[in-house]
């Protein structure tokens, strides 16, 4: 997969989530904002949890689904899919 802003190769991987993830809107700037919304998907219990994802070393960037377990199809259709998108944005590009 091509990172979507430097369209470097991307390294796969593993993101460790067990106690979950949470989203807060915004920039939270001091310690205050509004409230954190549990991410679906992220927090398991009595088991690890894992998510598959992608890190792209040049421009620090992760990116990775939410919400739902990968089964090899879906990770096969996303790669293509992306792969598809930065090989078109590289040829906009030149």
């Amino acid at each position: 997969m091509r990172c979507p802003e430097c369209h470097a190769l991307m390294e796969e991987g593993l993101l460790p989530v067990s106690e979950g993830l949470l989203w807060s809107k915004g920039r939270v700037v001091g310690g205050g904002g509004g409230m954190a919304e549990d991410v679906p998907g992220t927090h398991a219990v009595m088991r690890p949890n894992r998510m598959a994802g992608w890190r792209c070393r040049k421009c620090h960037l992760i990116l990775f689904r939410y919400g739902e377990s990968w089964d090899t199809d879906k990770k096969a259709q996303m790669l293509a899919a992306a792969e598809n998108q930065a090989e078109e944005a590289v040829e906009e590009e030149s």
